[in-house]
């Protein structure tokens, strides 16, 4: 099984959190993986000081991929430890 964890449709969050994930970069992966089952996706929707935007941005990311996506996890609120906003 493959699962795939993009993590945010909003380039800013996952780059303030420094996932080294490329939105575009994902994109092109889920619009050219052939597979007999569609994976399985992890959507997460960070906390931010631009929630609503953001959330937006993810949304639509997952709207636009939802052909490629064979079962969706969405989270609220997700922050790793040593990610930047935790560090303070």
């Amino acid at each position: 099984m493959l699962k795939l964890g993009i993590e945010s449709g909003d380039q800013d969050v996952l780059d303030s959190l420094e996932k080294g994930i490329n939105v575009e970069t994902a994109s092109v992966v889920l619009k050219n993986l052939k597979m007999p089952v569609l994976p399985p996706m992890s959507i997460l929707f960070w906390y931010t000081c631009g929630i609503e935007t953001s959330a937006r941005k993810t949304l639509e990311f997952t709207a636009r991929h939802s052909d490629s996506i064979g079962f969706l996890n969405l989270a609220i609120f997700n922050m790793p430890v040593c990610g930047r906003p935790a560090r303070g």
